[in-house]
């Protein structure tokens, strides 16, 4: 992580620091297709995920969202950090979010729930790492499904209403790409505990 020492914390503690919609990013796995992921998009992360609260009271829950192979999935945080298996999760506050942003942008990502992981969108990427600016890239890609970073994206887009990024598509954006944008500061590291 550029610049940035992690800091770990147990989920109990770093809970209380986590609010809707901010990012989590997953890195430093061992997974070979982890480390191509992280390679092809040119940063520490191969996977990110989104922060969000859950039920009331005593029944809270911290969940997060993710797109992965077998699609949108909302997904226990306790049950994640329990499987990184050597590979830590590195929980980012979004400061650029105003409260009404962070429940518009936790609804547009639960509504990616069940949704089709992006296998074409992810062959993409590979091709463009290959061939930068190449002409292979199609005419539909705007009809390309989401894959865990471009569904962040595109959440993102339709809460605020602005495109973070005019010089690329939603599908072009990365892990890395997400944290190079975002107005955020790095809160704390977790990582599954014996």
């Amino acid at each position: 992580m550029p610049g940035l020492e992690r800091r770990f914390l147990p989920l109990p503690e770093a809970q209380s620091f986590i609010l809707d919609g901010d990012l989590l990013l997953e890195g430093l796995s061992n997974d070979p297709i982890d480390a191509a992921i992280q390679h092809l998009g040119n940063s520490d992360w191969y996977h990110a995920e989104m922060a969000e609260w859950c039920g009331q009271a005593e029944y809270r829950d911290l969940m997060l969202l993710e797109m992965t192979i077998g699609g949108g999935q909302a997904v226990l945080m306790e049950h994640q950090v329990k499987h990184l298996d050597g590979a830590v999760m590195d929980v980012f506050h979004r400061t650029d979010l105003t409260v009404p942003q962070r429940s518009a942008i936790v609804h547009y990502m639960r509504h990616l729930t069940g949704v089709p992981y992006g296998y074409r969108t992810l062959f993409w990427l590979a091709l463009m790492h290959r061939w930068p600016g190449s002409v292979l890239i199609p005419r539909w890609k705007d009809d390309l499904p989401p894959v865990c970073s471009s569904a962040y994206a595109i959440c993102n887009e339709k809460a605020t209403g602005m495109d973070m990024w005019p010089d690329k598509d939603n599908w072009e954006v990365t892990p890395g790409v997400l944290y190079q944008t975002f107005e955020a500061y790095y809160v704390c590291s977790l990582r599954a505990t014996e």
